[in-house]
């Protein structure tokens, strides 16, 4: 999940499709979807003029997010650019040793789409429902909350206070939400969220939401941050840290800002590859991980710990 209070980067391609976007009711319900190679893209209020190019930008994202990893992209889902009907019914789930997601197409029809498995690194799992909201005041509305830039959801489980509507979209094993308005960055971040959930499934180690948060959030903001540049992070922990002992449990603003500070330090020192293969231990003894990462994580922004600086000055 990722929290603003304000609108992040805004490319102006986004802002052109935004523009494009019939004008709908806030409290309009509907949406219209377009078919994805990783899934399909639920339009909120309808689709643009230019479905193509946002595919194509979000098709980037995701090559943009698994090669920063240095991982293997998904394979396109089978049959993608042709979603097959289906009956009319609402179901999602396990079936005969594949795993489908069937979402309906518009919640004024019975029209539903049967999409196909993704395959990563052998693994069969879910395609994502992407869904984009034009505005961040509907989606906000939707959200019950005003705060909120992003969402990657596992399962059906739904955000305490949405609106119904949403809820009834999100019914779906995997999906990530994002304001178009909010241009790369949150793409970027959620994006890292559904990669952290592939590489546990990989490894066979406890699932994403067994991580700690701070990790979590940290591997997204960290994701989302390479691409306009880390220098800001590392500035920001190397003065928190001056006064503050590294904890798992952050309030909300640091959890993002540290967590990606100490992110970029395990990637920077061990290499991506490593660190994705530590995520077993975070998860089972992540008090642990911090103790013997924090020393090496104070050296590395330049700083010492408080109880060794304050002795000094002694």
């Amino acid at each position: 999940m990722r929290n603003r209070t304000t609108s992040a980067v805004v490319w102006a391609l986004l802002l052109l499709i935004l523009s494009q976007v019939a004008a709908f009711a806030i409290d309009d319900p509907s949406y219209e979807l377009s078919p994805w190679p990783y899934g399909a893209i639920a339009w909120v209020g309808g689709l643009p003029d230019d479905t193509q190019t946002m595919s194509a930008i979000l098709t980037q994202a995701v090559e943009d997010v698994f090669t920063l990893w240095e991982l293997p992209v998904p394979s396109p889902m089978a049959g993608w650019a042709d979603p097959a009907s289906n009956e009319s019914a609402w179901k999602t789930g396990k079936t005969t040793g594949v795993i489908p997601q069937v979402i309906k197409k518009n919640p004024a029809t019975n029209r539903i789409w049967r999409l196909n498995p993704l395959i990563w690194e052998e693994i069969e799992t879910y395609p994502i429902l992407f869904i984009a909201f034009p505005t961040r005041t509907l989606l906000a509305q939707a959200f019950g909350s005003t705060t909120t830039g992003g969402v990657w959801m596992r399962g059906g489980a739904a955000l305490a206070g949405s609106a119904v509507w949403y809820q009834s979209i999100t019914g779906v094993p995997l999906s990530i939400t994002a304001p178009i308005t909010d241009g790369m960055l949150t793409i970027w971040h959620e994006f890292g969220h559904w990669m952290t959930y592939l590489v546990c499934s990989r490894e066979d180690a406890p699932t994403d939401s067994s991580l700690p948060l701070l990790l979590r959030e940290g591997i997204a903001e960290y994701t989302e941050s390479y691409f306009v540049g880390l220098s800001e992070r590392k500035t920001y922990a190397a003065a928190w840290a001056k006064e503050n002992a590294l904890l798992l449990e952050l309030d909300v603003y640091n959890t993002y800002r540290i967590g990606a500070s100490l992110v970029a330090y395990l990637v920077e020192t061990h290499g991506p590859t490593e660190f994705l293969a530590s995520l077993s231990a975070w998860a089972e003894n992540p008090e642990d991980q911090i103790a013997r990462i924090e020393p090496g994580w104070r050296a590395w922004l330049g700083i010492v710990p408080p109880r060794q600086r304050i002795q000094r000055i002694r």
